[in-house]
């Protein structure tokens, strides 16, 4: 698998935050339904896969769920197999296809993260992650806010962001952009190819006087502009 079919399997997709979040189930369900991927691994996916059991039992494929935290793993559907640990460190799988969703941002040294992760790749496998962007100013604010402050934010913007729903994790956004250097850096990293698909914008505006107006005029200029520096989101993807 190349970076020529993922193209293909996003052409279509509007360049805003909303199509990249609505869309990626599809996106991975298509890397899946490839010949020849016949595993995968869903990094981080404690709680909430992006599949249901039911869901991934159709996809036919051995589909493992990840997580460091063994409380978020106690609370995934028990039908599922799961990894405990940090895939930096844990016993290489052997597997086809690596994805995450709003995970790439917590990762201390993503560096270290990606090339532990070719380890757990079969040839030609691939690594897909949904992340947010460091240039948007959010995710600024949410760097460099104490993380006490940011929680008490997020939960007054998102009343689901608790413990008991999807919990706030500290984030480093450690190499969370899309450009093209950065493309250059994961084929460094070792991977044959790679790209970074940029979306612009944030719903955080949307709670904000006016903020959704002025939102919705810059995504779209930014985005016909390719001024990738200042994307939201990103779709990163990478072949062994």
């Amino acid at each position: 698998m190349g970076v020529r079919f993922f193209d293909k399997l996003i052409m279509d997709l509007p360049r805003d935050f909303r199509a990249a979040s609505y869309n990626y189930k599809s996106v991975v369900a298509g890397i899946l339904g490839r010949e020849g991927v016949a595993s995968c691994i869903e990094m981080g996916g404690g709680r909430d896969p992006l599949f249901s059991f039911d869901e991934a039992k159709a996809l036919e494929v051995d589909y493992v769920v990840n997580d460091i935290s063994a409380r978020e793993l106690q609370l995934c559907d028990s039908r599922f197999k799961k990894i405990h640990g940090d895939l930096c460190t844990v016993e290489p799988r052997g597997v086809d296809f690596i994805f995450s969703r709003m995970v790439y941002e917590h990762v201390e040294d993503n560096e270290l993260m990606m090339k532990a992760l070719l380890g757990h790749l079969n040839k030609g496998g691939c690594v897909l992650h949904l992340h947010p962007l460091l240039g948007s100013p959010p995710f600024i604010l949410n760097k460099l806010l104490p993380d006490g402050v940011s929680r008490r934010i997020l939960s007054a913007f998102f009343k689901n962001r608790t413990d008991d729903g999807t919990p706030k994790f500290p984030a480093f956004y450690d190499q969370c952009w899309a450009t093209r250097g950065q493309e250059a850096k994961l084929v460094g990293w070792g991977f044959s190819d790679a790209v970074c698909v940029p979306f612009w914008g944030h719903n955080y505006y949307d709670k904000i006087p006016f903020g959704k107006v002025g939102e919705k005029m810059s995504r779209k200029l930014f985005s016909a502009l390719g001024l990738r520096r200042t994307a939201s989101f990103s779709y990163t993807f990478a072949v062994k």
